[in-house]
């Protein structure tokens, strides 16, 4: 039974690491994510996937163009 626990943490984690990676997130977060069991992955959800969820694809290319305007060095 752990075997079904741990296979399902690491798939969770694994799409949340794919997000991470898509939606240009920072490293850490996956460092994050399989570091720390469950946690890392309820963190992730509640700060960055939910959120992100609420906005249209024209608003987040909008955030994102925003974002690289005024954060140059990111």
């Amino acid at each position: 039974m752990p075997f079904i626990g741990l296979g399902l943490h690491v798939l969770v984690a694994l799409f949340f690491a794919v997000h991470a990676v898509r939606s240009g997130q920072q490293t850490c977060w996956l460092f994050i994510l399989f570091s720390i069991p469950l946690l890392g992955s309820i963190v992730y959800f509640l700060t960055i996937y939910l959120p992100d969820l609420r906005l249209e694809r024209g608003a987040r290319r909008a955030v994102r163009g925003a974002v690289m305007v005024l954060d140059a060095t990111r």
